[in-house]
């Protein structure tokens, strides 16, 4: 027996639905939406078959969420080793687990030890995810972690004030956080064959900055970009590469123009 519904009905149905489609996680919309539906109806029962087939989904969703979690957790403890092996620091434990480590870094009376660190170097070490006990190192000067496969930065890079030189080059970097903006005291960026498409605008507080290498990324820009991003702030700039991107209207006159102590172009 197929049931009429008033058109009022029908369209609290189909409004209820709309709504869900952008709130996913309010499952009572789909409940109200079949409150609305006779008990016995074609059309009820095909709604809960649809509901039915929605929940599937939404824990099939859930299970690739959480391998994509492990995934990630998996290369953070891989990080955490790496980190371990390279850390400078004398008399380092000989400690065997990453639970051990962990535990380590978690212990506040070795924040003191790693306030000592203010070289790293990580370079061709296979990262492609950096945990949070990295973020302990808050002294670092130089940091390389060049020819790894990290894809992005995390924004707890702001916390480096001491941060001086960094080189991320031959990675797959798509961007630079804004949080790089936070690092005063950067005199040196190198961060040439990535994947970079955009500048973000807190480079214009880098004031100190004297090195900017951003060669063979993804970029386009244009001289009104440069200016649009107040990057004349860049009083102290010495050494600039932003060869092999798509430049447009930049050339060596604007670019003298824009930051005259630079000595070192290449475009």
């Amino acid at each position: 027996m197929i049931y009429l519904l008033s058109s009022e009905m029908i369209a609290f149905f189909y409004s209820s639905l709309k709504e869900l489609r952008n709130y996913t996680s309010e499952f009572e919309l789909i409940d109200r939406a079949i409150e609305q539906i006779p008990e016995n109806g074609t059309l009820r029962l095909h709604v809960i078959e649809s509901l039915q087939n929605f929940n599937h989904r939404i824990a099939d969703y859930c299970v690739k969420e959480v391998e994509e979690l492990e995934q990630q957790l998996n290369k953070c403890d891989q990080f955490l080793g790496i980190l371990w092996a390279a850390l400078p620091i004398d008399n380092k434990p000989s400690l065997k687990t990453i639970t051990q480590i962990r535990e380590w870094f978690e212990d506040e009376k070795n924040q003191s030890l790693l306030d000592t660190v203010t070289v790293l170097n990580l370079e061709d070490c296979e990262i492609s995810q950096i945990s949070k006990e990295f973020f302990q190192l808050r002294n670092l000067e130089p940091l390389n972690i060049s020819a790894n496969n990290l894809i992005s930065l995390p924004s707890s890079i702001g916390q480096f004030k001491e941060l001086q030189e960094l080189k991320a080059e031959v990675n797959y970097l798509l961007e630079l956080p804004k949080e790089i903006g936070q690092c005063s005291s950067l005199r040196i960026i190198k961060v040439s064959e990535n994947q970079i498409a955009k500048l973000p605008e807190e480079l214009k507080y880098l004031t100190l900055l004297q090195q900017f290498c951003i060669a063979d990324n993804e970029l386009t820009l244009s001289s009104e970009d440069l200016e649009r991003l107040e990057l004349y702030n860049w009083r102290q700039l010495q050494e600039v590469d932003l060869s092999e991107n798509a430049l447009e209207n930049v050339t060596t006159e604007f670019v003298k123009r824009l930051w005259p102590s630079v000595t070192t172009i290449d475009l």
